[in-house]
């Protein structure tokens, strides 16, 4: 065989081999991308939305579970996951599914996202009904350390350790944004429980209602409140302020008493929602 032949076959085999390397790769690039969820867009994510809101089926926990999930298994972008996963959480919490719940709230976390004070209580529920107790009223107790820190800005705050918990007082010099109280105190159960509150206002609803018969001396109407995660009573009620000494003996009392058999979550039978606490936005008054 020439040297000039040789060359010739050595040349194909070589393109041959480049031709077959090219598609080898291009089929793995393939099969990875099939495997692999796609990066989100501001499409897909508007998309989604569109879903969230539609009117023209029933947003019911099941459903918004679904496109949420439907959406994260097609998302890697931790910045859509971050608000998502979250989306998927409380979803699967009014669902009834703890487990799922408790995964969405470990993917959002570790794709960065941060909670609010009401997305942290829900994250302490599906710990705590998936048998992590304990890590669960250590996230509270952190969730309420933060949160005083934070407050520690605007309020002069006092700490008075009890038989089944703390209270924590909190004194406002002025209103801070949507913060209309000057006094709110906190309880903090020992071990499990949830927080509490006593919270010194108005209540605009029942000042409406009296208006009709009192004219503008209801708006004189101040109220001491017990604020508990799922409901929430008056502790004291009366016509113009409450003394500083009868107000603060009021609340701890009645804090002292709710500390002695605190809320707490409620297992709940599969597929049956559980029972969050909704009234974080008074527990945790918004301090920034």
């Amino acid at each position: 065989m020439s040297k000039r032949t040789r060359f010739i076959l050595a040349l194909i085999a070589g393109l041959l081999a480049l031709v077959l390397a090219h598609q080898i790769s291009f089929a793995t690039a393939k099969a990875n991308a099939d495997a692999t969820p796609q990066i989100c867009d501001t499409a897909s994510r508007t998309a989604y939305e569109d879903l969230r809101i539609d009117r023209n089926v029933e947003r019911s926990p099941a459903y918004l579970l679904s496109i949420a999930e439907d959406f994260l298994a097609n998302c890697n972008t931790p910045i859509h996951v971050q608000a998502v996963a979250k989306h998927a959480a409380r979803a699967a919490l009014d669902a009834g599914q703890t487990d799922r719940s408790l995964g969405h709230f470990e993917r959002a976390l570790s794709n960065g996202a941060s909670l609010t004070e009401a997305e942290q209580l829900d994250h302490i529920l599906a710990l705590w009904l998936n048998d992590q107790s304990e890590q669960a009223w250590t996230l509270r107790d952190d969730l309420i350390e933060d949160w005083l820190n934070k407050a520690a800005i605007v309020a002069d705050i006092t700490s008075i350790n009890v038989r089944d918990g703390i209270i924590h007082k909190l004194t406002f010099d002025t209103p801070v944004g949507k913060v209309r109280t000057r006094t709110h105190w906190l309880a903090q159960p020992h071990g499990e429980g949830w927080p509490a509150a006593i919270s010194y206002d108005a209540d605009p609803a029942l000042i409406a209602l009296l208006s009709f018969r009192m004219g503008p001396n209801a708006e004189a109407m101040k109220n001491l409140t017990l604020i508990q995660c799922r409901g929430r009573k008056v502790a004291a009620r009366k016509f113009g302020e409450f003394e500083d000494a009868v107000a603060d003996e009021t609340a701890i009392e009645t804090l002292k008493t709710y500390l002695r058999q605190p809320q707490s979550p409620h297992t709940a039978q599969t597929g049956q929602p559980a029972a969050a606490c909704y009234a974080s936005d008074r527990l945790f008054l918004p301090v920034r």
